[in-house]
């Protein structure tokens, strides 16, 4: 699952930072006009906010006390959202009417705030957001789990350190950001009370857990733990082993990890969420074999990037592009297979991201859809790219150190990466930076036909190298084989135009621009296989099923028009219409299809039972069609969702909803340039 991952006070990730924060932001706003945003510097002692609260899961009931004292000089302001705030005394004063559900109180150093309150948090739908996986469920507190992230306590307005006390049933285990859990005797009988201590000063803290068993061990100072249902246990050692594996990789790579503890707890809700310290994950998510191996480590890595150093939200969420680049694409780096996932990253730009959609990565926040994780994962991480290649993997990653031991425990922007790394690449780095962060789009090229010229016995070969956006600035790999052998070159792009200019003994027969990908740049049709997301990555595509089909699968035609597609059927479409779009086709009768666009009407295609096909738009090349072939409508129904999770791809198979297949059409790599021979005689022999 692509962690896809903005969130709770800026520490939730893996969710849209409009979800459950409105009075977070409400305080925002005030703070914009108020004094009080004098005394929010990172230089001021934290508050301490002391929690104290009774969990009924059988009642769904949340009670609590709590305290927040303030560093003299120092102010903020604490909200009461949808609990029952009973008492709220300021200096050991009734806060008056100002208590109660929706209020927003101030509180000034040297006066202490005391509060208690209770509120109900029972079982809510699950709804799965198809372009936000991994991000769902509500507060609850129930029988079958715990899961409070935001507004189960009154929230304040500066990152504090968090006392948390938790007495609840015994059976169930909860857990918060801390770097261990201390238990203590509980006041009543058949109850047990936690205690949690945050590590570093948070925005906020969260609650989870549930009937869990707990698996703990130590490794290199730090405690590793699993918190799994019953069910999912034997998955324990797995997971520990693999935050092992991590903390080897990540602490050579960026020194010491920044805290006592890394736990994996389960969850009831299908979520894939980092916190300090530990990550939720989902009951079903759990057991698929690749998140150990690559999603955990994301997570993990969040420790650093998200957590420890926490993202200055002016400037843009810089976290979600860093740890894809150092998690998800580092483990095919290993593979030797960076440049798999680098073209990925390029071809959901294309596809996800239209002009009208568009943003600088300096204005990312987190991610809602395709559009905004194709820009804040993807473009950001090929940022990252592009300075490491600059950099060289020493200096690069010696920066990126640099910038946690200036900047953490705190906030920081891309401002201070910035600085981090020209203090090693100088100042055409920041200008490298502040170009691709500060503005749109990707970098789009235009090769002219190579010219070579022979003299005594030398090839002379000219490049000639558009950039037709921008400009931005940017190193282009140029690999040229000659007769008799292979050479690589760096050229420099600054500007809108550049000449590679070189002399070889043997004759150039083949050039290839950009091979492994290493620039964000647009590409060539030749090079972008049909894949799903040519089709799902724009709402104005259409979707087709004859009327036959209409009746057997109108929860599909009805799901694609709530996601924006318009469906039609057979009768109500012309060549035109399917040559400006990209199309899906539903039926397993491919005479239509064929009638329609002159595709043949057999196709070979695995033995499933629902196979998806994504092919070159016959009336345009540019576009795709995909094609959903089945026997039985009820094979349909278990999957057809799911191919919005497999837009890399150009074929997917199901039996009974599992996928059982999968491929990528071939297609070339890089920009490839075929040189053919001239005409005896001539002193210029012209590329082709």
């Amino acid at each position: 699952m692509d962690w896809l991952f903005k969130p709770l006070y800026g520490r939730l990730r893996n969710k849209s930072p409009l979800c459950k924060i409105s009075l977070f932001a409400a305080f925002c706003a005030v703070l914009l006009v108020s004094p009080l945003s004098l005394s929010t510097s990172r230089g001021a002692d934290p508050p301490a906010y002391h929690l104290k609260i009774t969990l009924y899961p059988a009642k769904n009931r949340i009670a609590g006390e709590g305290k927040i004292t303030l560093p003299d000089g120092t102010a903020g302001l604490v909200g009461t959202g949808s609990l029952n705030v009973t008492d709220m005394r300021i200096g050991g004063k009734r806060a008056g009417e100002k208590e109660g559900a929706g209020a927003v109180i101030e509180v000034r150093g040297g006066e202490a705030l005391e509060f208690r309150y209770d509120g109900l948090f029972p079982p809510g739908k699950e709804e799965e957001v198809i372009e936000n996986v991994g991000v769902t469920g509500s507060n609850i507190i129930d029988e079958r789990g715990i899961m409070l992230i935001s507004e189960w306590y009154p929230p304040f307005s500066r990152p504090c350190l968090y006392h948390l006390e938790v007495t609840l049933p015994e059976g169930f285990v909860v857990l918060s950001e801390s770097n261990g859990v201390r238990v203590v005797e509980a006041p009543e009988k058949g109850f047990k009370t936690l205690i949690f201590d945050s590590p570093i000063p948070l925005d906020g803290i969260t609650l989870v857990g549930g009937r869990h068993i707990h698996q703990m061990e130590r490794y290199r100072g730090v405690s590793i733990s699993t918190y799994f249902f019953p069910e999912e246990d034997h998955l324990s050692t797995l997971y520990r082993d693999s935050v092992k594996k991590y903390l080897d990789l990540y602490g050579e790579m960026l020194g010491r990890y920044p805290f006592g503890s890394f736990s994996v707890v389960e969850n009831i809700f299908q979520t894939g969420y980092s916190f300090p310290t530990y990550t939720l994950l989902g009951s079903r998510i759990l057991p698929l074999p690749y998140i150990p191996e690559t999603s955990l480590g994301h997570e993990f890595l969040h420790q650093w990037f998200g957590h420890l150093v926490e993202v200055d939200g002016e400037q843009g969420n810089w976290s979600e592009g860093l740890t894809t680049y150092l998690a998800d694409h580092w483990y095919k780096e290993l593979k030797g297979e960076g440049h798999v996932y680098r073209k990925k990253i390029l071809i959901d730009y294309v596809n996800y991201v239209p002009p009208s959609r568009d943003i600088p990565v300096s204005q990312f926040r987190g991610r809602v859809d395709f559009a905004t994780r194709a820009i804040g994962y993807g473009k950001t991480a090929m940022i990252f790219h592009m300075v490491r290649k600059t950099l060289g993997d020493d200096d690069f990653f010696s920066s990126l150190r640099t910038f946690i031991e200036k900047n953490g425990p705190g906030r920081a922007g891309w401002d201070d990466l910035r600085s981090s790394f020209t203090e090693k690449g100088g100042r055409e780095l920041g200008r490298l930076i502040d170009g691709w962060t500060k503005g749109t789009g990707m970098a789009q090229i235009e090769i002219a036909p190579p010219k070579i010229v022979r003299k005594d016995n030398l090839f002379h070969l000219e490049l000639d190298i558009d950039q037709r956006s921008g400009p931005y600035l940017f190193s282009l790999p140029v690999t040229v084989e000659t007769e008799r052998s292979k050479e690589d070159f760096l050229v420099k792009v600054d500007g809108k135009k550049v000449t590679f200019s070189e002399t070889f003994t043997s004759r150039p027969t083949r050039i290839i621009v950009d091979r492994d990908y290493d620039t964000f740049r647009r590409p060539t049709g030749a090079e972008i296989p049909p894949v799903i997301s040519g089709f799902t990555g724009n709402r104005e595509n259409i979707v087709i099923i004859p009327e036959e089909e209409r009746e057997r699968l109108g929860e599909v035609a009805a799901f694609f028009e709530d996601q924006g597609f318009r469906v039609a059927g057979a009768d109500a479409v012309k060549d035109d219409m399917l040559g400006r779009v990209s199309f899906l086709y539903i039926s397993p009768d491919r005479r239509i299809l064929s009638k329609l666009t002159g595709f043949p009407a057999e196709i070979a295609l695995p033995e499933a039972g629902f196979t998806v096909k994504v092919m070159k738009n016959p009336l345009n090349p540019e576009k795709v069609a995909v094609l959903f072939d089945y026997d039985d409508a009820s094979e349909v129904k278990r999957a057809y969702k799911k191919i919005f999770r497999y837009g890399n791809y150009s074929l997917i198979a199901f039996d009974v909803g599992k996928n059982v297949a999968q491929e990528i059409e071939p297609a070339e790599r890089g920009i490839v340039i075929n040189i053919g021979r001239g005409h005896p005689g001539k002193g210029e022999e012209p590329g082709s």
